[in-house]
């Protein structure tokens, strides 16, 4: 190997690993720029993604990857993600705050960036990025196992309160965690299944599956149980493997495949659920919380038919592009910034054709996923495709009923898994196609726009934060400060 190619491969390693990064500092570690906790991991996200971008600039050799992971998508997506940008920009401009409308856009395509480089770096050496990604989400999980077993521990030892919704350890509030673990739940079976560890690290991982199942019993998710149904409900319709009757089958059959991730999950589930009971049962907390509190719910909607019907009515009155991105809160500011459901948002917002065009590229996804947990070329490769669609299906199961795809965690998670399962999933293609000049000037453009927009803001926020000293009563908030809510009190 030359001198140039072992620089390549240096700085490749070093994306991937500053990528790996977010996932394990991302549940347990927040920077403390603010009082609150929720501005904290917004920051933390998107000083990731501008450096992130930057660097891609900066370096030639990861301009020209990224833009090569561009062209490996079939170009019907290509043109529908334009299409969706073109679109977010107009309905941007058109805003009532197109100020915050391009803060969305702009995050967004940060983020796009972000699974495009997970993309590509995976589709260059997936055995490299599925040790080093999962790794970075099984012990990220642990130290939060950690960080709460001691936050509850001291909590108790003081004689105090234990907050079981917010703010939630290091989440500002219990519903973003949850959020979280509807992603990063399915994926903590994949050192169980697809890796060939020493007993003793497979108890480990396992003890840490159990852990995160006994949490999800603990925090008292109704969502994330609907997700999970979903998730097992979708693997075991669409992963089953017709074989003609007079063909003898020598691969493992996918719905095989699939029981064996839901029996991991399965029995990670019963273990936690014992948990979860002899915690409950030996906890003096009267706090309302775990299973408790999901009885005390019930099928009560917590609000959210009202925000439905709200989003419904912005749809109707504006149906082609919408109210504009994070405009959703300004509309009522004694409501919640989101209607808690994606396709509903993205319709109020963004207008009726860019959430067609989310639709058809989800449903895309997921039926390529289906395909490659299908087709994959060895066992290992389908058991990592099973748990990465899994952790997808979750996710936007849970985005139905909750805002995870804006929330800091969850949707960095989610965009994440996605370039990683696109990547590992492609035709491998070892040259890489040198992009046009004006290709390349497009793109640095569009990247030093955005990251000068998200530069803007935060100065913004930050010098305002320094002037109130950290006064929250007259800053528009709509969802991308502030635990994303408007307090009620400030509406009247």
């Amino acid at each position: 190997m030359n001198f140039k190619n072992r620089i390549i491969n240096a700085c490749q390693l070093a994306v991937c690993v500053y990528i790996a990064l977010y996932s394990l500092l991302a549940s347990w570690f927040l920077p403390e720029f603010t009082s609150q906790l929720y501005d904290n991991a917004r920051f933390f996200e998107l000083i990731y993604l501008i450096l992130l971008a930057i660097f891609v600039v900066i370096f030639p050799t990861c301009r020209q990857q990224t833009l090569h992971s561009l062209q490996l998508i079939p170009h019907s997506i290509r043109f529908g993600l334009g299409v969706f940008l073109l679109l977010a920009l107009c309905s941007a401009l058109n805003a009532q705050y197109p100020e915050e409308a391009l803060k969305e856009v702009s995050l967004f395509i940060l983020l796009f960036i972000f699974g495009g480089t997970c993309q590509f770096l995976s589709h260059l050496n997936k055995t490299r990025v599925d040790s080093l990604f999962t790794a970075s989400v099984v012990f990220g999980t642990l130290l939060f196992d950690c960080h709460f077993i001691v936050n509850y521990l001291a909590a108790m030892t003081v004689n105090l309160p234990f907050s079981w919704i917010t703010p939630f350890v290091s989440f500002s509030n219990v519903r973003f965690f949850n959020q979280y673990q509807a992603y990063t739940l399915p994926l903590l079976a994949i050192p169980l299944m697809a890796f060939k560890l020493p007993l003793r690290w497979r108890v480990v991982a396992m003890i840490i599956l159990v852990l995160w199942w006994a949490l999800h019993f603990a925090t008292g998710s109704r969502s994330v149980w609907f997700a999970l149904i979903v998730t097992a409900l979708f693997l075991l319709s669409f992963l089953r493997k017709k074989t003609a009757s007079n063909v003898i089958s020598t691969e493992p059959k996918n719905i095989e495949q699939a029981y064996r991730w839901l029996a991991w999950q399965l029995l990670a589930m019963l273990i936690g659920g014992f948990v979860y009971w002899v915690f409950d049962y030996l906890s003096l907390d009267p706090t309302a919380h775990g299973l408790s509190s999901i009885a005390q719910r019930g099928l009560h909607d917590t609000g959210r038919i009202p925000l439905w019907k709200s989003a419904w009515t912005m749809i109707k009155s504006h149906p082609l592009l919408g109210i504009g991105p994070m405009n959703f809160g300004f509309n009522d500011f004694s409501m919640a910034a989101h209607p808690h459901n994606s396709v509903l948002q993205i319709a109020a917002e963004y207008g009726l054709p860019a959430a067609l065009i989310s639709i058809y590229l989800v449903i895309t996804l997921l039926k390529k996923s289906v395909v490659w947990c299908k087709t994959s070329a060895n066992s290992d490769d389908s058991q990592i495709n099973i748990s990465l669609t899994a952790s997808l299906v979750c996710g936007l199961s849970d985005a139905m009923l909750s805002g995870n795809i804006i929330m800091p965690q969850s949707q960095m998670i989610l965009f994440m898994v996605s370039g990683w399962l696109i990547g590992r999933n492609q035709s491998l293609v070892t040259t890489i196609r040198v992009a046009k000049l004006w290709q390349t000037l497009i793109f640095v453009v569009v990247v030093l726009m955005v990251v000068g927009i998200q530069l803007t803001g935060i100065n913004k926020y930050y010098n305002y934060l320094e002037n109130k000293q950290f006064s929250f009563t007259d800053y528009l908030t709509p969802r991308f400060w502030s635990n994303g809510h408007w307090p009620v009190e400030e509406s009247k």
